[in-house]
């Protein structure tokens, strides 16, 4: 049984934040603020509560657990350029895979590092239209590739934090 926790931090970000879908024709918001460790705070929180209910739930049993952070999609990406505001939004991108890995480090969660296999050292480049056509969701075909990283973090138990 492996359990895999994937989510975005969407309503729990304050606004105006980065597009996080492809427009066509962006209506441009103002500059979103910038990005830094205290902005993710709650979506870390929130991903560790999350692995505590996961360990609840297990009775304190060890449990195969991973999350992964996430690629840098085109389609974002697309409209951060036409709205001017692309290495801020790439900077909050790289904020978001560290609550990520902060997070998980604090309860001992391997993470599918997709920001840099596929975005980068700098995780600064976009995965392939072709792999992400709505300019978000993968194909089967990248999913595949997105699977083969999740895999490589092997399926050793994960144990429940000491309280």
């Amino acid at each position: 049984e492996v359990i895999m926790v994937s989510g975005n931090p969407g309503a729990l970000m304050p606004t105006p934040h980065c597009a996080i879908a492809y427009e066509p024709s962006p209506a441009c918001s103002p500059q979103p603020d910038p990005c830094d460790a205290e902005v993710y705070s709650a979506y870390e929180e929130t991903l560790q509560a999350i692995f505590d209910e996961i360990f609840r739930i297990r009775e304190g049993k060890p449990v195969i657990l991973r999350t992964h952070d996430w690629y840098l999609p085109w389609g974002p990406v697309a409209v951060w350029e036409a709205c001017d505001c692309l290495e801020l939004c790439i900077e909050c991108s790289r904020q978001e895979s560290a609550a990520i890995h902060r997070a998980a480090a604090s309860r001992g969660v391997p993470v599918a590092d997709y920001l840099t296999t596929f975005s980068g050292p700098d995780g600064d480049k976009v995965l392939p239209k072709d792999w992400t056509p709505d300019g978000v969701h993968p194909t089967a075909e990248a999913s595949a590739e997105l699977a083969k990283v999740m895999a490589g973090l092997g399926y050793e138990l994960v144990e429940p934090p000491a309280e």
